[in-house]
């Protein structure tokens, strides 16, 4: 904890969730109001950890593994208002790319037979996505095998940056190392970060970036990295080809948004046409393919900072 002035303070959280660490750091003068976005931020941390969970039941939820697994008879299910808007952005993003596709449970649990079996067989399976059917809070009832996992964090991330914003706190850096969320800073100075080389060395940073208000998400391949008889690739799972990607080793995208900054890194990593989407959602990107080979888009420019 951080004084500042006489009466703010710095308050900093840690919360574990999804295989990963949630940095809550932010400015208040008020210890009550810290304390209630700790625990407020870190129920909705812990609730849709469980509501995206498909390996088992939770009680009192209905998640994506009941969604799948269950035996009721009754045409729709009653979901979680989190796990109802989750499915409903995902549906959004798949009409606007393809590459963004949360119908590929079967294909996923295709690929983790495969990194098991050591084989590398393209599952001749289709995406649960066009079954997928939603009204008034509800699902129906035909058991699809949905992911989550590629698009919840940013969700998040942005859930909790509205609780900022709802406490009044302006002052505010969230970070799960792979996405990042920016409020301001009271003299208007922007926030510096680092990213890392998505190459697999540790504490090596290739790009210094300024920016508030904004946010950014970063894939890097040595996150989820695989093998297959000593091939390396990554288990992100291109949805189009239904292959894991092992031909570039990260993109970042800075955006407004952690969602879209989410969204926009998929759709990035997975397809080099994503340039024109970029421009409509006013975002900047950075593919890195290896240490001599690393592009950007005009706009990224204007965050970079000398290193």
């Amino acid at each position: 904890m951080v004084l500042f002035g006489k009466k703010n303070k710095e308050y900093i959280y840690k919360v574990d969730a999804f295989d990963t660490v949630f940095y809550l750091k932010f400015i208040t003068d008020n210890p009550k109001k810290a304390s209630n976005i700790k625990s407020s931020s870190e129920e909705k941390i812990l609730k849709l950890e469980n509501l995206v969970n498909r390996k088992k039941h939770i009680n009192g939820l209905t998640n994506l593994y009941d969604i799948r697994t269950n035996n009721q008879n009754d045409e729709y299910l009653k979901l979680d208002k989190d796990l109802y808007n989750l499915l409903e952005i995902g549906l959004k993003w798949y009409k606007i790319s393809n590459y963004v596709d949360i119908g590929i449970g079967n294909i996923v649990d295709a690929w983790n037979d495969n990194y098991k079996n050591q084989t590398y067989d393209i599952p001749n399976i289709e995406s649960d996505i066009k079954n997928l059917e939603l009204k008034n809070g509800q699902i129906k009832n035909n058991h699809l095998n949905l992911y989550l996992d590629d698009i919840v964090i940013g969700y998040l991330v942005d859930e909790i940056g509205l609780l900022f914003k709802k406490e009044g706190i302006k002052t505010f850096f969230i970070n799960t190392d792979s996405v990042v969320l920016t409020g301001s800073i009271d003299d208007d100075t922007p926030y510096k970060a680092a990213l890392k080389e998505p190459n697999g060395k540790k504490d090596s940073v290739y790009q210094y970036i300024s920016l508030k208000n904004a946010a950014y998400t970063s894939i890097d391949f040595y996150n989820r990295i695989k093998r297959i008889n000593h091939e390396k690739y990554t288990f992100y799972i291109n949805p189009v080809t239904k292959t894991p990607v092992n031909d570039i080793y990260g993109t970042t995208v800075i955006s407004k948004s952690a969602l879209t900054s989410t969204m926009l890194s998929l759709i990035s990593f997975y397809s080099k046409d994503s340039k024109e989407l970029l421009n409509n959602y006013d975002s900047a990107a950075i593919w890195y393919y290896d240490k001599d080979h690393i592009e950007f888009t005009d706009s990224f420019k204007k965050y970079q900072l000398k290193q």
